[in-house]
């Protein structure tokens, strides 16, 4: 039996994949088949990262669950999102996916939610119509011109393969 820790970093995640990989082919073998695959995930999220983008980054969130419950700069989601291109807008957060609700009222946490291009959430947890009808989302200028991409983020809990579909979807809106 194998317990394999959950992945807070792109960094965490090569060496899961690496262990599974060694796990699956021998150490030897396996750690050379993991390189490899190691890389190979490595040029997909380049590439996904090099589609043509319109202008500078865009500030944008990965939104779990209404209100603060966003991929901060210590996760793996937060650290995705700026590797395809975007401006985490949470990068600055502490704690891991809670945007400190105190400073999220501030005038400059307002300003930095009303700075957000896009929203990236799951319908499942956070819809398009609770965001309108949150108090704090429903004012913001990415839900009122409807900036958002439903992604499924369950595939990065379970931290699968899948990931790369869901972050090309992010980078491109297709």
């Amino acid at each position: 039996v194998a317990v394999l820790p959950h992945a807070q970093s792109l960094a965490e995640l090569e060496e899961t994949w690496l262990a599974v990989c060694a796990l699956m082919d021998g150490r030897t073998t396996g750690a050379m088949i993991g390189e490899k695959f190691v890389e190979d995930i490595e040029d997909r999220i380049s590439q996904i990262a090099a589609a043509p983008a319109e202008g500078e980054p865009k500030p944008a969130i990965y939104l779990r669950m209404l209100n603060y419950t966003i991929a901060t700069a210590n996760t793996l989601e937060g650290e995705l999102l700026e590797r395809i291109g975007f401006i985490n807008i949470a990068a600055g957060q502490t704690t891991r996916w809670a945007f400190d609700p105190g400073e999220a009222q501030s005038p400059e946490g307002r300003a930095l939610f009303e700075s957000v291009e896009m929203i990236f959430c799951d319908e499942r947890d956070v819809s398009i119509k609770m965001l309108e009808q949150s108090d704090f989302y429903r004012g913001l200028n990415c839900v009122l011109k409807d900036l958002y991409i439903y992604i499924d983020c369950a595939v990065f809990e379970r931290q699968s393969l899948r990931m790369l579909d869901q972050l090309e979807l992010m980078a491109t809106g297709k």
